[in-house]
């Protein structure tokens, strides 16, 4: 797992017409997983439900929001309130910081992992 700047995938993902977007969308899904440890769910289901469940409208709205479930899960986040997680998900132009806040928050995850992998006690 490496540390993502969020504007440089915004900018992949506008070059490239969204095949960016998908792309990180995976990362970010798998990076979660990886953090938490949790072998339940699978990140390319996550990108189907982007890409193809738009057809059905709902599969994206509820992979939206369990990648916000997991990103706390993995990162242990008390700040990421389901509040907090409505606006930012379903609430138009507020929701372009969703992105930048969980890709935030499991940075601010990996370094800390990085730093106690570094210097063990």
């Amino acid at each position: 797992m490496k540390d993502r700047n969020i504007a440089l995938w915004y900018v992949i993902s506008i070059v490239t017409f969204g095949i960016g977007f998908l792309v990180w969308y995976y990362k970010l899904n798998s990076d979660a997983k990886r953090l938490a440890g949790n072998k339940s769910w699978s990140p390319a289901i996550s990108v189907v439900a982007v890409t193809f469940g738009v057809l059905l409208i709902i599969p994206p709205l509820v992979s939206h929001w369990r990648t916000w479930s997991r990103v706390r899960e993995a990162t242990n986040a008390d700040g990421m309130s389901a509040g907090i997680q409505f606006c930012l998900c379903f609430v138009p132009i507020v929701n372009l910081a969703y992105w930048w806040y969980l890709q935030s928050k499991l940075n601010a995850a990996l370094a800390g992992d990085t730093a106690a992998v570094a210097s063990p006690a």
